[in-house]
């Protein structure tokens, strides 16, 4: 029997929260977001002078009883940060079962936990786009959402995103334009998280036979013989696109995080954990 799209152990990660990883118990959970504007956090900014109409309330009576004047407590605002998640699904996420499913469980897990700590989420998948409300109302819409379309037509992904947004794409990245076609459009965009999704054996492959090679957007196919010098420009390829995207990721203010698409459910919930909470150096 295949495993479902989000097992319990999943399910239960994004609408309850994932365990913490110990290195990160002190950092800064992602959801509150400081503000040079006054508002209702318990976090004091400043005080300001009495004016008539203001809420009694707020006024310090220890000021008073010292200075004989009446002064409000301000406090410090921490808005809402509104997050975007933009997910891959082009052909040539579509063509490996395990990509695409780790994709979509990647988008339940981070979109869930931005939920449930009390910020505003949208996601994006081709073209289809729909905002999610705070709260675990929020990410079980997100969930049911993303059973809705995993079995969407392959659309290639406009990443596009307004810059005041916190966008994660999550994605392999590959283009069917080539290696310089994906890293130009990658440095026309505002600052966003690369998410890579990749299996195993695209770092390691088995290039001891003959290989029967696919276009995974054409699907046109031809059958090579490797041999070493096959393998040393793979390589070097492979090098050349993993230093692309760290590019496109220190302009964009963020670091690349890598999935392996073969991880269990255990290993994909503890390593995106410590993903989110390394506090700050997003």
């Amino acid at each position: 029997m295949d495993e479902p799209l989000f097992p319990e152990e999943l399910l239960a990660a994004i609408m309850n929260g994932m365990p913490l990883p110990q290195r990160a118990r002190e950092a800064r959970f992602f959801g509150r977001h400081r503000s040079g504007l006054p508002g209702e956090s318990p976090e004091f900014q400043d005080f300001r002078a009495y004016r008539p109409g203001d809420d009694l309330r707020r006024v310090d009576w220890n000021v008073y009883r010292r200075s004989g004047k009446l002064f409000l407590r301000r406090f410090r605002a921490l808005p809402e940060m509104r997050h975007l998640i933009i997910l891959d699904n082009s052909r040539s996420m579509q063509c490996r079962p395990r990509r695409i499913r780790c994709a979509w469980r990647l988008a339940a897990l981070i979109g869930g936990t931005l939920l449930n700590s009390g910020d505003p989420l949208s996601l994006r998948i081709g073209g289809f786009s729909r905002s999610f409300s705070s709260g675990g109302t929020g990410a079980a819409e997100l969930v049911a959402a993303l059973k809705e379309l995993y079995d969407a037509q392959p659309e290639t992904p406009r990443l596009d995103h307004p810059e005041k947004e916190d966008c994660y794409i999550i994605s392999d990245f590959m283009d069917p334009d080539g290696l310089a076609a994906a890293e130009k459009k990658l440095e026309l965009l505002p600052g966003f998280t690369p998410i890579r999704v990749y299996e195993r054996r695209e770092i390691f492959p088995e290039l001891a036979t003959e290989l029967r090679l696919v276009d995974s957007e054409s699907l046109a196919a031809v059958v090579v013989r490797p041999d070493r010098k096959l393998l040393e420009r793979y390589r070097d390829n492979l090098r050349r696109f993993d230093a692309m995207l760290k590019r496109a990721a220190t302009r964009a203010g963020a670091r690349v995080w890598d999935f392996d698409a073969d991880w269990n459910t255990r290993r994909l919930i503890r390593q995106t954990a410590a993903e989110l909470f390394r506090g700050g150096d997003k």
